[in-house]
C-alpha cells in the first residue's frame, strides 16, 4: 500500500474528523470509503471525472 498526501482546507478536516468520530471509524477509513464509492459509482460511467 502506497501512501498518498491530500491537502484540505481545516474546514474540510474537522467534518471529516466528526463524522469518523460518530460513526467510529478512522478519518483515513472515511476518506477511503468516499473515495471507494465515488469510483464504484463512476465506474460504468462513460466520463472521465
Amino acid at each position: 500500500m502506497k501512501v498518498m498526501t491530500v491537502r484540505a482546507p481545516d474546514e474540510m478536516q474537522e467534518k471529516l474528523l466528526r463524522k469518523s468520530k460518530e460513526i467510529g471509524i478512522t478519518r483515513n477509513a472515511l476518506i477511503l470509503l468516499i473515495l471507494k464509492q465515488w469510483l464504484d459509482k463512476r465506474e460504468n460511467e462513460d466520463v472521465n471525472f
